[in-house]
């Protein structure tokens, strides 16, 4: 018998079963077991009586029992238990009279349990007060009900003394009604021997559910004083033993360090029991706290312990540590790659979650570690670098080191000397625990050229032109014009070899190489030579003398001599001959002169300068200024560095640009400084200007980046993750799409305890299982950028209903006879249909037994033909994956004909049909038609189709509003006489312009007959390796180029599609040849420096750049360009 249970069918059914097995029964919970007696004896009798105030027949009665010596009996009796019975009914026990009416005992029980009072009385009042004890009401199978009461001690009922007991709860307890004040019953009590109790306690860890050795457990009277103390054993169990009945006790249990139990067992024992009270837990005590940095976001990923228990934080920063020992702890926080260690501390109580207060760590110094050097890339030793409280000199190999730096940003300022100009870096960003490179370029000192420039007879010459630039730079020339003393200056020149270019009217051009060294002036005198006037030669020919006719001269008549001297001989002068007469011809005309002309003096370019408007901009934007003139071909423009208003000028000023249209263009970063500054621009013609950049205070990272998340779908009672959050970045004036957000942004659930999210930013969501089909769970996260910044963003889930595979089941007709080497199509159907995208796929693995079958993906129809020997009927596994991932089977199963199949030859099909919309197309089946065969119509395919039965000739009606070149497919079911099926398909093609064309059309390039209003397009399908193509929308025209893969390849086909005003679409293959392969490499007038020339050069104008820029900006600039600027703030593209 066992106490406990209400319920009189289950109380019996235990007792039966216990008395069957003559074993007593004690079940693992707070139950006592009673014995039942074998024999009654009535004699000993008691008086069970019930009372009221109330005399209506609805009152309740309260009742009483007394125990009292038998009549005479006279010696005295000492008890401990009492027991007291109600007499069985007929039924149970047929020995004993039953009472009747409202005597009746049948529907009457003790309570399983209750309090009752007991008071002992002698001759009426009374002498002892035991108050309220407890006891426990039995019944057994025979009807026997008894009440079982240990008294708190033994008591000595003697003559005139009784036993008092009654219902201490007052009414209600036992189901009697009585017109009168008394109701008396039959019954009688036993008294019982008290025999000791024996508790069994255990103690566990709540944690684990392992046993806990080594718990001091006590056991504890009313008063509060421990009766028994034991330590648990090896299984977490201490046994107390010889324990008193009738009585209250407590079970407190010890605890074992960073654990404590939970509220202690408490119970009443009966006499002679054994109880086993539900394990006492031990709940190990934990400690939960948060690690933030001095900006209050989270440090995830470093190391907390207190004492021997270690653990990391999470991404929100969080740790919890568990086990830990009661009392005041110690929390230590070790460092990591960013953080410094540092320590707190913790007053644990004895409960499962305390909270300790955040605990903030210091970041990690870092070092900032560089080198300057000059123009030329060689180290400048011994100059001295600052960051405005730290300060050093470099070193031989010109490197330099800040050490033990608070994370942040410094500007690095390097000192003037005499060989190098001073300047500043800005914006070198030094991280916790981290060293930051940066390279300080400088300029050397500059030097001037001091020049005068004369004749060659040493005059000044005034007014002659130079121009004076760096040998490798022509772009920064200095223009200048000599003074009256033939003096010129050019101050500010870098030490180099300069290239000096003089021109003035009447001389010849000059042009000189100087040495400029730093810190020093170069004195130059340039001698310019007259330009020559060159002289013409002589054209006047020779005077023809005129003819004259000589006179006759007489000879002298010889003298006879004899020998003797020759005398002297006498001088005879002849007279002067007659001048002739002139007979000169008239002089010929002068000749025209043959001297070539001086060549033109070579004259320099004009100085031009360009004006630009100011420019204001923030971190984060890019805005850009015009030249207020065009500039000619040919001017080309640098950036000839940028100071701040203080007049440092910047070491690193790679944001300000400008392009070879004179448009400067300013992106600052994050680590630009708000301010102004100057930029000067100088151009090829010895020009320069100063554009004034004001730089305003940064946006904030939350207001740059609109983050969002893209929904998912989610069954209800499921989990899903999203996907990482993207963001709109803002680059005034544009924005982009999809964008990563910062490195370092953090991420945090709002109020919502079925969420969780990652460090990346990834939302994990379980659904409730009652969630709606249709609704949308919208989980709220809190967004911390790096710069503190903070946003919020909308996580969606679409709760969406159960799978289709469990709402659907695809189902193949039943009944389907194949005979043997014939052919059939069996189709899948459902009463609801299928959705769209729903795809079928044979099993592989399934052993078909000869048969060939195959299935259609998208409709499920299966195309199946038996083997022409030993055909057996078979079972066809279909799998059905349904648009939201849900999958299941389907079975085909298909018999053989019992009859000889029909002949190949008898095999019926429809021939494919071509109509106008709007018309009524007829079909006859191709091939003899068995007599006795039946035609049934199985698939309409949306129109008004009639199939005769008898012969299977088709009528359809292709509907007026039918779009076009769109396919029909009526499927007609032949049931041959031998039993066999064969699905005969009937395709009804609309006419459609793009068949006609196809069927006409001879043209290579498919325009030839193409009608007006064709479009053109490439087909998505076209990815040739280093080809790119497009097609002219109108015309059809391609254009085609490759870059310099194409190496073999000399042509390929391209798929263009032809889209017909009709609405029809065909694709037209046309053969495109490769152009001839080519590098083109920009010149400075057409691309930017770093410009991509391994592909045929085309000008790309991005969206951007034409917005912000206009043509001048976005023309001529290439991909890299735009690039390397906009991947200054993390844009991709």
């Amino acid at each position: 018998m066992v106490r406990g249970f209400r319920s009189r069918n289950f109380a019996v059914a235990t007792v039966v079963a216990c008395l069957a097995s003559g074993v007593v029964a004690v079940p693992p919970t707070l139950l006592p077991v009673a014995h039942a007696a074998d024999v009654l004896d009535e004699s000993a009798g008691f008086a069970l009586y019930a009372t009221t105030d109330d005399q209506s027949i609805n009152a309740r009665r309260s009742w009483g029992g007394l125990f009292k010596l038998e009549d005479g009996d006279y010696e005295s009796k000492s008890v401990r238990s009492v027991r007291m019975y109600f007499l069985p009914d007929r039924v149970a026990d047929p020995n004993y009279p039953a009472p009747t009416g409202r005597y009746s005992n049948v529907n009457r029980s003790f309570p399983a349990e209750e309090k009752y009072q007991v008071q002992l009385k002698t001759n009426g009042k009374v002498t002892e007060d035991f108050g309220a004890v407890t006891g426990y009401g039995f019944e057994d199978a025979r009807g026997y009900k008894w009440l079982d009461i240990t008294l708190p001690k033994t008591v000595t009922i003697g003559e005139a003394e009784a036993l008092f007991i009654s219902n201490a709860a007052g009414a209600d307890t036992l189901p009697w009604r009585a017109y009168n004040s008394s109701v008396g019953a039959r019954g009688f009590a036993e008294p019982l021997d008290a025999q000791p109790a024996t508790i069994h306690s255990k103690v566990v860890r709540a944690d684990s559910a392992e046993p806990a050795e080594g718990v001091e457990v006590s056991l504890v009277g009313a008063d509060g004083k421990p009766l028994q103390t034991q330590t648990t054993d090896a299984d977490g169990t201490v046994t107390f033993a010889d324990v008193e009945p009738g009585r209250t006790y407590t079970i407190k249990s010890g605890t074992l360090d960073g654990y404590f139990a939970e509220q202690p067992v408490s119970l009443t024992v009966a006499s002679g029991q054994e109880y086993t009270p539900t394990p006492i837990e031990l709940t190990p005590i934990g400690v939960t706290g948060r690690v933030i940095d001095e900006y209050t976001k989270p440090v995830e990923g470093v190391p907390v312990s207190i004492g021997e228990l270690e653990t990391t934080t999470d991404a929100d920063g969080t740790f919890t540590l568990t086990r830990v020992p009661e009392g005041e702890q110690k929390i230590s926080v070790g460092g990591s790659a960013r953080t410094l260690p540092t320590s707190s501390s913790v007053w644990a109580e004895p409960t499962e979650r305390n909270r300790a207060r955040d605990i903030t760590v210091d970041a990690k110094p870092g070092a900032i570690a560089g080198t300057v050097v000059d123009s030329s890339g060689t180290p400048v030793a011994g100059v001295n670098v600052s960051t405005g409280k730290h300060k050093t000199v470099t070193n031989r190999d010109g490197s330099f080191q800040f050490p033990d730096l608070k994370p942040g940003t410094y500007d690095i300022s390097v000192s003037a000397t005499e060989t190098i100009e001073g300047g500043v870096l800005q914006g070198v960003t030094v991280a916790p625990g981290e060293i930051a490179s940066v390279h300080v370029p400088v300029k050397r000192m500059t030097g001037a050229l001091s020049g005068v420039v004369v004749s060659d007879r040493k005059t000044p010459i005034a007014g002659a032109a130079v121009k004076v630039h760096a040998e490798d730079d022509p772009a920064r020339a200095i223009a200048a014009t000599t003074d009256n003393n033939g003096a010129f200056q050019a101050a500010g020149l870098p030490p180099g070899t300069y290239v000096v270019d003089v021109v003035a009217d009447g001389y010849t051009a000059s042009t000189t190489s100087v040495v400029v060294s730093p810190n020093k002036t170069v004195a130059l005198e340039v001698t310019l030579a007259p330009t020559p006037t060159p002289k013409p030669a002589p054209t006047t020919k020779k005077t023809t003398p005129k003819k004259t006719t000589p006179k006759t001269t007489t000879k002298p008549k010889p003298t006879l001599t004899t020998k003797k001297p020759v005398p002297k001989p006498t001088p005879t002068t002849k007279k002067p001959a007659p001048k002739p007469t002139p007979t000169t011809k008239k002089p010929a005309p002068k000749p025209t002169p043959t001297t070539k002309k001086p060549a033109p003096k070579p004259t320099l370019a004009p100085v031009e300068n360009f004006g630009w408007g100011d420019i204001e901009v923030r971190p984060g934007e890019i805005e850009i200024a015009n030249p207020q003139k065009s500039a000619g071909r040919g001017v080309a423009f640098v950036v000839d560095g940028v100071t701040r208003q203080d007049g440092q000028p910047l070491l690193d000023a790679t944001w300000v640009t400008v392009d070879q249209n004179g448009t400067v263009a300013a992106a600052p970063q994050a680590n630009v400084a708000p301010g102004k500054y100057k930029a000067e621009i100088r151009n090829s013609t010895g020009g320069h200007n100063v554009v004034t950049i004001t730089v305003g205070k940064p946006q904030s990272e939350a207001a740059l980046y609109d983050v969002s998340y893209e929904p998912r779908t989610v069954r209800a009672g499921e989990r899903a993750r999203s996907p990482k959050p993207a963001a709109t970045r803002t680059i005034t004036p544009e924005k982009y799409g999809w964008q990563p957000l910062p490195a370092g942004t953090g991420y945090r659930i709002i109020k919502n305890p079925n969420a969780t999210v990652t460090s990346d930013g990834r939302v994990e969501l379980k659904v409730p299982k009652d969630a709606k089909p249709g609704s949308t769970i919208k989980v709220k996260v809190a967004i911390t950028f790096p710069d503190g910044s903070k946003d919020e963003a909308i996580v969606p889930f679409e709760i969406v209903e159960s799978p289709i595979a469990d709402r659907l089941a695809p189902s193949y007709e039943a009944g389907v006879l194949v005979g043997p080497g014939q052919h059939t199509m069996i189709t899948a159907h459902t009463s609801k249909g299928v959705p769209d995208g729903t795809e079928y796929a044979l099993d592989e693995d399934t052993e078909l037994g000869g048969w060939v079958v195959g299935v259609n993906e998208r409709t499920g129809a299966l195309d199946v033909t038996a083997p022409s020997a030993d055909a057996k009927p078979v079972k066809v596994p279909v799998k059905v994956r349904f648009p939201d991932g849900s999958e299941r089977t389907i079975t085909a199963r298909i018999g053989v004909a019992t009859a000889t199949a029909p002949k190949r030859g008898t095999t019926l099909t429809y021939p494919a049909t071509v109509s106008k919309t709007g018309r009524v197309v007829t079909a006859k089946p191709k091939g003899s038609v068995p007599e006795g065969t039946v035609f049934v119509l199985m698939d309409d395919a949306g129109m008004r189709v009639d199939v005769d039965q008898r012969t299977g000739k088709v009528r359809a009606d292709v509907p007026a509003n039918a779009p076009a070149n769109a396919t029909y497919t009526v499927r007609v079911r032949a049931q041959y006489p031998d039993g066999t099926t064969a699905l005969l398909p009937l395709k009804v093609t609309t006419d459609s312009q793009a068949r006609r064309d196809s069927k006409d059309s001879k043209d290579s390039k498919g325009t030839a007959t193409a009608p007006k209003g064709t479009t053109f397009g490439l087909s998505e399908k076209f990815n040739e390796p280093g080809w790119y193509v497009s097609v002219d929308k109108r015309t059809g025209e391609l254009s085609v180029d490759v870059d310099d893969t194409v190496t073999k390849k000399k042509s390929v086909q391209v798929p263009v599609v032809v889209s017909y005003p009709d609405g029809s679409q065909r694709i037209k293959n046309v053969e495109a040849d490769a152009p001839a392969l080519q590098t083109v490499t920009p010149t400075p007038q057409d691309a930017p420096s770093g410009a991509s020339s391994g592909y045929n050069w085309v000008p790309i104008v991005l969206g951007l750049l034409a917005a912000i820029g206009g043509v001048g900006y976005a023309a001529f600039v290439n991909q890299d360009h735009i690039r390397r600027m906009l991947s200054q703030f993390g844009i991709r593209i």
